[in-house]
């Protein structure tokens, strides 16, 4: 028969001698000898103890599984996320590749959004994904289109929270999907519903020119977008107040007065994006004024 020692414990950031890890290796595969020859194919016992290297290293039983081709299958259940060390050797010498390491991870672990308010086309769009005690594993994402087409993103992957930024290129449905490691983060795909910005408009005298401290006004068509609808205007030297009238479920109304004389600039956002054209550059006068415009 044959002697083999299966070990596994927790990387740490300080490692000891050679020497010393050489001599804890050596008592280990003294006591915990395992018989390869296993006629009945029954479950060998699991090595009590592991190898723990560093003052955050724990044990981990590991029990090992004869397979019908003479090979053994071990198992393990890691209790901490983060990379482990297993240790392997067969007649008190180590196979080749000993030590192996590997990276345990927990998808469930994996925070996605919150969402944007709304998804918006031809625009780029960010959401996060948090990583923050989920492991260090790649992570893969992949936005689809209604289509069936592959959305452009890219990930900033410099910190465990990730942005990930795409410009949808059709509207609808878009399904996110999410892979940590090999497995699907729970809860995934989601759905996402990508509307078209660019056909809220704004017209009228007020958004391209105005009186000096004149009441002037300009409609809105929301084209029935639901949304958080937001108008800010202001000057050289002054934030000029506006407000808003429902005239239908989809136009309204915007009244200011303006109180300088020059060009003022009209920011029209729904859901925090600009609308098409948005900023707008209207020009203030006063017939009894003289102004220097460059």
């Amino acid at each position: 028969y044959a002697i083999v020692s299966f070990q596994l414990f927790e990387i740490a950031t300080q490692l000891p001698s050679n020497e010393q890890v050489i001599n804890i290796l050596r008592n280990l595969i003294d006591k915990q000898a395992i018989n390869l020859i296993d006629p009945n194919r029954s479950m060998l016992h699991a090595i009590g103890g592991s190898l723990v290297i560093g003052p955050k290293g724990e044990p981990i039983d590991v029990k090992l599984f004869s397979q019908a081709n003479g090979d053994y299958m071990g198992e393990f259940t890691p209790k901490k996320i983060g990379q482990h060390r297993i240790d392997i050797t067969f007649a008190k010498i180590p196979i080749q590749g000993s030590p192996f390491f590997t990276e345990i991870y927990d998808p469930s672990k994996v925070h996605i959004g919150p969402l944007p308010k709304d998804i918006l086309l031809g625009i780029e769009n960010t959401l996060e994904i948090n990583l923050d005690n989920a492991g260090n594993v790649p992570l893969e994402v992949i936005i689809t289109s209604s289509s069936g087409i592959n959305v452009p993103i890219k990930i900033d992957d410099t910190l465990t929270i990730r942005k990930v930024r795409f410009t949808p290129t059709e509207t609808g449905i878009h399904f996110l999907n999410v892979k940590f490691g090999s497995d699907i983060v729970p809860g995934t795909p989601i759905q996402m519903m990508v509307n078209n910005a660019h056909i809220i408009s704004a017209y009228g005298d007020g958004i391209h020119h105005a009186l000096h401290e004149k009441e002037t006004t300009f409609m809105i068509d929301t084209k029935d977008i639901q949304g958080d609808l937001q108008v800010h205007i202001e000057g050289s030297n002054s934030v000029i107040k506006n407000t808003l009238d429902r005239i239908t479920n989809s136009l309204l109304k915007v009244t200011y007065i303006p109180v300088e004389v020059g060009f003022i600039n009209i920011s029209i956002k729904c859901n925090e994006k600009d609308i098409m054209h948005s900023p707008f550059k209207a020009i203030v006068t006063n017939p009894g004024i003289s102004i220097y415009l460059r």
